[in-house]
C-alpha cells in the first residue's frame, strides 16, 4: 500500500471492516489504540478510566462503522467518539460522587470533599465547551489540530498523514488554535 495517504489506508481499512474482515479491525484498534488511550488519559484522572474508554470507543466503533460515511476522517470520528466516552464515563463518576458525598456529609471531612466534588464537576463542563469549541471547526481544521495538539504529531508527520504540505499544516493549525480561543472567549463571557 505504498503511496497511499493515511486517510486512503482509513477508508480501505473501514470498507474491510465494513464487510466483516475482522483483521481489518485488529489493524484498526492497533493503529489507533494508542492514540485513544492518550486522549482518554488527558481526559479522565484514572487509568483504569482511561482504559475502560479504549474498550468502549472499539465497542462503539465496531457496533456503529456501518454508519460512518466518510466525510470526516476516521481519526476525527473515533475522537469524537472518545470525548463521548469520555464525558459519560465523567458523568458516570459524578453521579457515584454525588451519592458518596450524600453519605460523607456526617463526616468531618466533608467540606473537603465537596471542593473535590466541585472541582470535578468544573472540569466536566469545561471539557464540554472545549468539545463543543473543537467540533464547530470545519472539518480541515478539526483534523489537524487533533492530529498535531491532542495525538502530538510533528507537523511533518500530519502533513504525511493528510497528503498536504508542511506549511498548510502549519498554517491552518495557526488558523485553528485562533478559532479556538475566539470561540473559547464567547464561553468565557
Amino acid at each position: 500500500m505504498t503511496g497511499l495517504t493515511a486517510y486512503d489506508n482509513d477508508q480501505n481499512l473501514v470498507e474491510r471492516v465494513k464487510s466483516g474482515d475482522e483483521a481489518a479491525f485488529s489493524e484498526l484498534i492497533l493503529t489507533y489504540q494508542n492514540r485513544i488511550f492518550s486522549l482518554a488519559s488527558r481526559l479522565v484522572s484514572s487509568e483504569q478510566d482511561a482504559e475502560e474508554i479504549v474498550q468502549d470507543v472499539f465497542v462503539s466503533l465496531y457496533r456503529k462503522i456501518g454508519e460512518f460515511e466518510g466525510r470526516s476522517s476516521l481519526s476525527s470520528w473515533l475522537y469524537r467518539i472518545t470525548f463521548n466516552c469520555a464525558l459519560m464515563k465523567l458523568r458516570t463518576r459524578r453521579r457515584k460522587d454525588r451519592r458518596e458525598q450524600m453519605s460523607d456529609l456526617a463526616n468531618s471531612e466533608a467540606g473537603e470533599r465537596l471542593d473535590t466534588i466541585e472541582d470535578h464537576f468544573v472540569r466536566v463542563e469545561k471539557l464540554k465547551i472545549a468539545q463543543e469549541v473543537i467540533d464547530s471547526l470545519p472539518e480541515s481544521f478539526r483534523t489537524i489540530f487533533y492530529l498535531r495538539d491532542v495525538d502530538g504529531l510533528t507537523g511533518e508527520e500530519t502533513a504525511l498523514q493528510l497528503g498536504l504540505t508542511t506549511a498548510a499544516v502549519k498554517s491552518r493549525l495557526h488558523r485553528a488554535r485562533l478559532m479556538i480561543r475566539k470561540r473559547y472567549e464567547v464561553y468565557e463571557r
